[in-house]
């Protein structure tokens, strides 16, 4: 498990992929309770810091399929969204 970079600058329309797909990606960070978004918000320099450490509630989001068909890049631009930070097995 390693952390990914942090890129704030991606957006959905970076993201070439069905309509359908972008839209249930989309819909993960708006699902995000405002309470859960300000415990995140509270352990997130910590996580950052210790990416080792245990975030229990932290969601997870697991992409899978063939290479080259965009998964690492959705999960990029799902975590900039969400203000998340993205991670690779």
């Amino acid at each position: 498990l390693k952390p990914l970079g942090r890129p704030t600058h991606l957006s959905w329309e970076d993201y070439l992929a069905p309509e359908d797909l972008k839209r249930d990606l989309q819909s993960i960070p708006v699902r995000l309770d405002p309470e859960f978004r300000e415990r995140l918000a509270q352990s997130r320099e910590k996580m950052w810091n210790d990416p080792s450490g245990y975030a229990p509630g932290i969601p997870i989001v697991l992409f899978h399929g063939p290479p080259g068909t965009g998964k690492t890049f959705a999960m990029k631009v799902l975590a900039a969204q969400a203000g998340l930070q993205s991670w690779t097995l």
